[in-house]
C-alpha cells in the first residue's frame, strides 16, 4: 500500500497481466498500459509491470516513467488495478510468479510481452514455466518454441491498437473458457520443460562437446 501504484483490496480477485523486462520504448511496456487501459481489459484483469528503477530511473527509464504518471494522471481509476515494480533479480521474480499464479482463480495468470520484437526471450520461458498463459511478439524468435493457439499465442505487437485489439480478442473470447486457458497454460510449461529444462540443455551441450573430441 505504500507504493505509488498498488492494486486495491477490491480488485484483488481479478487475474493478472504481468510483463518484465527493462523499462524501454522498445519493450512497449506504456503501448501495453493504454491498450489495457483504453479497453474492457481493465474491468477483467489487474495489470503488473516489473522493470526499469522507479527510485534511481537513468534517462530512458525517466521517459517512460513521465509517460506512465501523465496517463495515470489523466485516467486516475486505472490506478486501482495497476501496480509498477522496479527490476529485480531472477530469484525474486521467479517467487513473485509463483505466488501470482498460485493465488489465481480459475483462469490463469497471462504474461504478454509487449515488446516489438523478442529474438528469444528468456522472461517468457520462465512465465510460461510457471504456469502464466503467455501472449508474445510475432516478430523474432518465440516462434520457435509458441505455437499460437496450442500453448501461447503470437499477436502484432506493433502499435497501441494493435495489441489492444488482439489481446480484447483473445482474453475477453467467450469460447475460451478458463479450462481451456488452464490447459494453453500447462502445454506451455510442458514445453519449457521437455526442451529447456537444465537437464535437457546440459544434455545438449554434453553431446556438442562429447563430438568434439
Amino acid at each position: 500500500m505504500e507504493r505509488k501504484y498498488h492494486i486495491e483490496r477490491d480488485r484483488k480477485t481479478l487475474p493478472v497481466i504481468l510483463t518484465v523486462g527493462r523499462l524501454d520504448p522498445l519493450k512497449g511496456q506504456f503501448k501495453l498500459l493504454k491498450a489495457w487501459g483504453e479497453s474492457p481489459l481493465f474491468n477483467r484483469y489487474n495489470l503488473v509491470i516489473v522493470g526499469g528503477s522507479v527510485e534511481d530511473p537513468d534517462e530512458v527509464e525517466a521517459g517512460e516513467l513521465r509517460k506512465i504518471e501523465e496517463y495515470i494522471r489523466k485516467y486516475p481509476r486505472l490506478s486501482t488495478g495497476f501496480c509498477h515494480l522496479s527490476a529485480m533479480g531472477n530469484d525474486y521474480i521467479r517467487c513473485l510468479e509463483k505466488d501470482i499464479a498460485v493465488s489465481q482463480g480459475p483462469r490463469p495468470p497471462v504474461y504478454a510481452a509487449p515488446s516489438f520484437k523478442e529474438e528469444f526471450g528468456i522472461a517468457i520461458l520462465e512465465a510460461m514455466a510457471a504456469g502464466f498463459l503467455a501472449i508474445a511478439p510475432r516478430r523474432g524468435g518465440v516462434k520457435e518454441y509458441i505455437k499460437h493457439g496450442l500453448n501461447g499465442f503470437l499477436i502484432d505487437t506493433t502499435s497501441v491498437e494493435t495489441i489492444k485489439r488482439y489481446l480484447v480478442k483473445i482474453l475477453l473470447d467467450r469460447d475460451l473458457s478458463p479450462r481451456k486457458m488452464k490447459m494453453l497454460a500447462e502445454n506451455g510449461s510442458r514445453t519449457v520443460y521437455r526442451r529447456y529444462s537444465i537437464s535437457v540443455v546440459a544434455g545438449m551441450f554434453a553431446d556438442i562437446y562429447k563430438s568434439r573430441r
